[in-house]
């Protein structure tokens, strides 16, 4: 009897589990999104990768980007004028012309004075932040993130739809004293997905206004008496600003392909309202900034083992200073100044088992343009070559880095500074000596510059021709 039951059983089994297998494979799933964060790699690099993330930035709740900075370990953020006025960040005390700013990918620039003012950029948009300090964080990278003591990454938010969601909006505003009023705007849209084609398409875009009177109250006092004092009112402070980007981006997951096109805008009037003078509170000098860029990057993978990247960008900045009371024989003071960069970079990439190879060159032109009388109108055409290896085994990584840099110097009128160029390498390593502890022992070396920027050379009464890089 017992043979008979397990010879039957045998013969059913086979029928229950074809049965099982064929309606696991009728049964369709639909389509899920599966999150999570992603091991923290920037633990096993040679220089560690300080991070914050969004939902760090949402716990944080700043108002301002550089409010978040403040929170990177050896960064000092100098702010010059409150809410809406100029934000630059240092690292380790080496000012802030040594710290790269790179904005989705590619860096940003100034070439008159080259600090990069990160309070252009609204909170409200950005994804996550990060810093290096010395090595970059990826060797495939261009060759101008390699000429930085330091390289702060700004990631805006991506545009993630859920299944059958095309059009994301959300709407804010801030309010505060004094006047300030900060709505924002976000649009994104799927414009179309081709399953067969495992191609995607998404469109953002993104603006932001700023407006803010400034006349908070302070005692001002006469000398310290307690007699001579009085209650004002800060005058000329007044600010209005606005940002607008709009995004385009194309992905196409099977071939590892993708293309981003940004547009960026930012317009700002201030009033500079000066020092606060012995029974002259007056001021009426007014400031204008305005900043416009278009950037596009391509990003190519070849048979798993070979990358290309291309980054092309052009940039145009505009500054204007007016001052109506200054004693001269115009009766005003108004400094107008423009500058202009044309941006290109080729980079590429081969994977191997255990080591990378990367090599990029990088190609940028700038001038600079001013409505002062006797301005010599200068540019400066720069070239900069890089070449990477990463080498891995276990829990040892070795990287190097080799950056040429060839500055070509002209002015339209009067003398140019000197040409320059430069071999700058650089050098690291991280170790793992104990494979149950979390010990790491990690060294670098680098050796980089900074050029003078236009200002320094150029700059009426203060400029010098002579001076080296720093």
């Amino acid at each position: 009897m017992l043979k008979k039951l397990a010879l039957l059983s045998l013969l059913i089994l086979p029928l229950l589990l074809t049965a099982q297998t064929d309606t696991m494979l009728r049964y369709k799933m639909e389509e899920f999104i599966v999150t999570g964060e992603p091991i923290p790699y920037q633990i096993f690099a040679i220089q560690p990768l300080q991070k914050i993330n969004k939902e760090k930035l949402e716990r944080l709740s700043p108002l301002q980007l550089s409010d978040i900075v403040k929170h990177l370990a050896g960064t000092i953020v100098k702010d010059y004028g409150g809410i809406g006025g100029m934000k630059t960040v240092s690292v380790r005390g080496l000012g802030a012309q040594h710290t790269g700013v790179v904005y989705d990918g590619v860096a940003l620039s100034d070439c008159q004075t080259g600090q990069i003012d990160i309070g252009k950029i609204s909170m409200e948009f950005i994804e996550s932040i990060t810093l290096s300090n010395g090595l970059a964080n990826q060797i495939f990278s261009p060759a101008r993130q390699y000429s930085y003591g330091a390289v702060m990454n700004i990631y805006p938010e991506s545009s993630l739809f859920q299944p059958n969601e095309n059009t994301r909006v959300r709407f804010s505003i801030l309010g505060g004293s004094f006047g300030f009023i900060n709505p924002t705007l976000k649009i994104s849209q799927r414009i179309f997905t081709n399953h067969l084609q495992k191609w995607n398409c998404f469109t953002t875009i993104k603006g932001s206004y700023l407006t803010l009177k400034g006349n908070y109250p302070y005692t001002l006092f006469f000398g310290g008496a307690q007699d001579s004092t009085s209650t004002e009112r800060r005058a000329n402070a007044d600010m209005q600003s606005i940002q607008t980007e709009g995004t385009l981006f194309l992905i196409h997951k099977q071939k590892k392909e993708s293309l981003k096109i940004n547009l960026f805008y930012y317009h700002s009037e201030r009033g500079l309202p000066g020092a606060a003078l012995y029974y002259n509170l007056f001021s009426d000098q007014r400031l204008w900034d305005a900043n416009a860029f278009v950037q596009a990057k391509y990003i190519k993978f070849f048979a798993k083992k070979w990358g290309y990247s291309c980054v092309a960008k052009m940039n145009h900045s505009y500054i204007r200073y007016l001052d109506p009371s200054f004693l001269n024989a115009e009766g005003k003071l108004d400094n107008r100044y423009t500058q202009n960069e044309y941006y290109l970079s080729n980079s590429f990439l081969y994977m191997g088992k255990n080591f990378d190879i990367s090599f990029a060159n990088d190609l940028f032109y700038n001038d600079l343009f001013s409505n002062a009388q006797y301005f010599i109108q200068p540019s400066r055409f720069n070239t900069l070559t890089s070449a990477s290896a990463e080498w891995r085994y276990k829990w040892v990584k070795i990287s190097a880095n080799l950056l040429h840099t060839l500055a070509i110097n002209r002015a339209q009128l009067g003398d140019a500074a000197p040409n320059y160029q430069k071999l700058s390498p650089t050098a690291g390593f991280s170790a793992k000596p104990f494979a149950k502890k979390e010990l790491y022992v990690r060294a670098f070396y680098k050796n980089i510059f900074r050029l003078p920027t236009f200002n320094d050379l150029y700059y009426r009464e203060f400029g010098n021709l002579n001076l080296k890089p720093e």
